[in-house]
């Protein structure tokens, strides 16, 4: 059962900052075994020099991945094997999609099951205004493949060690003491009244650490490049399940050094549950209308829609174009699923226009040549 922790009793003991680096470090294995369940709200902010969007993954999916609820599952360590298995799913409100009633709908995913990674984007079909490409797209690779697990911001506020997840075996870091460099004091945080604030004894040094009490040592507030530099870790609540603590509801960014780049997200725990690793689907099932391409041989498969979604698609797509043009908007493009404008064979709807015409003027000159060859070759009645 979820809630949050309680106050404990002042701790007057001496705090090593040393240890409290180094417990920090620590894996924490309470988390394995379990499924968290979270909303979130991504953003990015700002441009870099070359033009790009901020941030990494969610630049990428903006539409279907920056806000929702999501699930992160995690495996457990097993004997002779560097892996632990993980998935996530990320779910948003279904907005219109018109072959589904599946609410909240599934829009991306990222599953690892110690042998393979598969991903999913779904892509919308509500939006035929600016939408034309409307198949889901998945790709399946062998190993470990977890770009979205490593970015996401809950497993950045609890794991602090992801070899395990990517299949890799847990590296030996030679932990350096800063010995009388450091400080630790008791702190009222308000996450954690007996929090903990790890600091520079050089009063020129203002940069600074906060973490929550033992055991667990979560990471609760950080902020880099003094004096205005923007906090990249602020955790205001920590929530408790089976007897550890968890954040419950917290910030996490990665901003450049006056925060007009990259990427923020708030998060706020819903659940926590322990599952059985054995039983679960660490890969779900492609959705329909997918396709995808296996990166061991560069093939690619489709899982098409069923009859009734393609005309449910086409139908709405229908509506959509005659309401356009009865409000006097340009007629919307309404893509028929199983034609695609990229596709490599040639069969859009842009080289079907294009075909037409090449085999039209072929068949016009076709018939010019021999008319022009009879009318300029040379009578035997001339020649004679």
């Amino acid at each position: 059962m979820l809630g949050v922790s309680g106050v404990s009793s002042a701790e007057t003991d001496v705090l090593d900052a040393d240890e409290v680096r180094r417990e920090g470090w620590k894996v924490r294995p309470y988390i394995y075994g379990k499924e968290l369940v979270y909303k979130i709200h991504a953003r990015t902010i700002g441009r870099a020099k070359d033009g790009a969007k901020g941030g990494t993954i969610y630049a990428n999916y903006p539409d279907v991945l920056q806000r929702g609820t999501r699930e992160l599952t995690l495996g457990r360590p097993m004997a002779g094997r560097t892996y632990i298995p993980s998935r996530l799913l990320h779910f948003q409100p279904n907005a219109g999609e018109p072959h589904t009633d599946e609410d909240p709908l599934l829009t991306f995913f990222q599953g690892f099951d110690g042998r393979k990674t598969n991903t999913y984007v779904r892509r919308l079909l509500h939006d035929y205004q600016t939408r034309q490409h409307i198949h889901s797209s998945g790709t399946e690779q062998i190993g470990s493949a977890v770009a979205a697990f490593k970015a996401d911001p809950m497993v950045r506020l609890l794991i602090n060690r992801t070899e395990p997840f990517q299949g890799l075996p847990i590296k030996e870091y030679n932990f350096v003491e800063l010995k009388d460099q450091i400080k630790a004091e008791r702190v009222e945080h308000p996450a954690d009244a007996n929090a903990i604030r790890v600091s520079s004894t050089d009063p020129a040094v203002e940069s600074y650490t906060i973490v929550s009490s033992a055991p667990e040592h979560l990471i609760l507030e950080r902020r880099l490049y003094y004096p205005d530099g923007p906090f990249v870790i602020e955790v205001s609540k920590l929530t408790s399940f089976d007897g550890h603590r968890y954040p419950g509801r917290a910030t996490y960014r990665e901003l450049n050094r006056d925060g007009s780049f990259g990427w923020e997200a708030t998060i706020e725990l819903i659940s926590v549950e322990s599952i059985d690793v054995d039983k679960t689907e660490w890969i779900p099932p492609w959705p329909a209308g997918t396709e995808w391409k296996r990166e061991q041989d560069r093939k690619h498969f489709e899982v098409p829609y069923t009859e009734e979604q393609l005309r449910q698609i086409q139908a709405a797509g229908l509506a959509r174009s005659r309401s356009d043009t009865s409000e006097g908007r340009p007629e919307s493009v309404v893509v028929d699923p199983q034609v695609r404008d990229d596709e490599p064979d040639g069969r859009s709807a842009a080289s079907d226009g294009r075909s037409f015409y090449f085999y039209a003027n072929f068949m016009l000159v076709a018939i010019i040549a021999p008319l022009l060859a009879y009318r300029l070759w040379p009578k035997k009645e001339a020649m004679s």
